[in-house]
């Protein structure tokens, strides 16, 4: 059986696979391909996007002014902060420039939810490709890991072994339960189980959220991937979005339409009370205090350079006023308090203005499915750090055309 698929529908993949690989994805980090990875990273978003538009239908005559105004505003920014890696601010306003473009000519001739699309289902065959070797290999260890990786993602110049298989799924992040039970974590083929937790989560949400008709088969799969990372955030979001869509269903039995109604009050103290459960059990480890002192350390900083930011790529600000016991930690714990202590409010306003905007809309034509959305991703922002990601610009690209188009966009 042949599979066909449009020229333009595989540069969009192209594109959804850089985003993913920009994710915080192993190789980032791999001492073998840190070097040279980002660069081959942004070079696969370029030629996606450039071969998009020349298999495509072009670029919408407004393009070019968007991309004026991108620039200017990322010049200015630096003209204004004059702290920030200058290299850094380009590989940003470079991507922010070509999702934008790509999305710009996909909402003139398309719908603009296929790059989400594309996005879930590459992230479904990493799903069922690390649920093999998660199951096969690092729990039941009936496959051998094939070779072994150096990465420096721990930080503090400090490197740590991750077992490789095959090179499409790596291992090393354990939990443990009760003080007994070791079991290893699902990493996929990123650097950290939140990270993997985070994209198969996304690929949940679009699935369930965005796409008119969805495969309970995907379902399984996905909510099967988040279980393996362990990760309080995707458990909250698996929980979250499976309630709310069983509770939406339909059914032509009044029957069971009456017991609905009837459960809907009791599901949603089930889902408070296991999101709050989960909260303060994570809240109660070090990495739950290294969040919430992110979020106080981070507030303070903000309050240092409140307009223009620390300067994008910049930690001065955040080692001034973290606690003596934080003083070596390097980077940041929340994707909002990355952009508001880096970029302060002059960078920080587009991400709450297209997210607001959006999110005004969707409320305004009752679009409760992308309600849902919206507000997850929010929490997801708040929470990780992927505030400068491609994968950030990708959903805020997203949310930005379909506020302002008369039409719902959904797969």
């Amino acid at each position: 059986m042949r599979i066909l698929i449009k020229k333009s529908t595989f540069f969009e993949y192209i594109i959804a696979l850089a985003i993913i690989l920009d994710c915080n994805s192993v190789w980032n980090n791999l001492v073998e391909t840190r070097t040279w990875f980002q660069l081959a990273v942004m070079i696969m978003l370029l030629v996606g996007v450039t071969g998009f538009l020349f298999f495509g239908r072009g670029i919408p005559k407004n393009t070019f002014c968007v991309i004026i105004l991108i620039i200017l505003y990322y010049f200015l920014f630096v003209l204004l902060n004059g702290n920030s890696i200058i290299q850094t601010v380009l590989n940003i306003m470079l991507s922010c420039v070509l999702i934008g473009v790509y999305n710009m000519a996909k909402n003139q001739n398309g719908n603009v939810a296929d790059l989400l699309v594309c996005f879930k289902n590459i992230m479904l065959f990493v799903a069922v490709i690390s649920l093999i070797f998660w199951f096969a290999g690092s729990v039941f260890e009936i496959i051998q890991p094939t070779g072994t990786s150096l990465t420096n993602w721990t930080g503090n110049n400090n490197q740590t072994i991750m077992k490789s298989y095959f090179g499409v799924y790596y291992s090393y992040q354990r939990i443990s339960f009760f003080n007994k039970l070791n079991i290893v974590r699902n990493i996929a083929i990123f650097n950290e189980a939140p990270m993997a937790s985070l994209c198969f989560s996304l690929g949940l949400m679009v699935e369930l959220l965005c796409c008119e008709k969805w495969k309970k088969r995907n379902c399984v799969v996905l909510v099967v991937a988040i279980l393996s990372t362990f990760s309080t955030t995707g458990y909250i979001i698996a929980t979250v979005v499976c309630v709310y869509k069983s509770i939406k269903s339909n059914s032509q039995y009044s029957v069971i339409r009456l017991i609905k109604r009837l459960c809907v009050p009791v599901m949603i103290c089930v889902v408070l009370i296991i999101a709050n459960s989960l909260i303060q059990e994570k809240l109660s480890t070090f990495s739950g205090m290294a969040r919430t002192d992110d979020f106080v350390s981070g507030f303070r900083a903000w309050l240092l350079h409140p307009l223009f930011g620390d300067g994008i790529g910049s930690m001065r600000a955040m080692s001034l006023v973290r606690p003596s016991w934080r003083k070596e930690a390097e980077g940041f714990n929340s994707g909002l308090i990355q952009v508001l202590v880096q970029g302060g409010v002059y960078l920080a306003f587009p991400y709450f203005f297209v997210q607001l905007k959006s999110l005004r809309k969707s409320f305004k034509v009752r679009n409760y499915d992308k309600v849902v959305f919206e507000l997850l991703f929010c929490f997801v922002f708040c929470i990780t750090v992927i505030a400068f990601n491609y994968l950030t610009l990708m959903v805020l690209w997203f949310l930005a055309l379909d506020s302002y188009s008369k039409k719902e966009h959904s797969c």
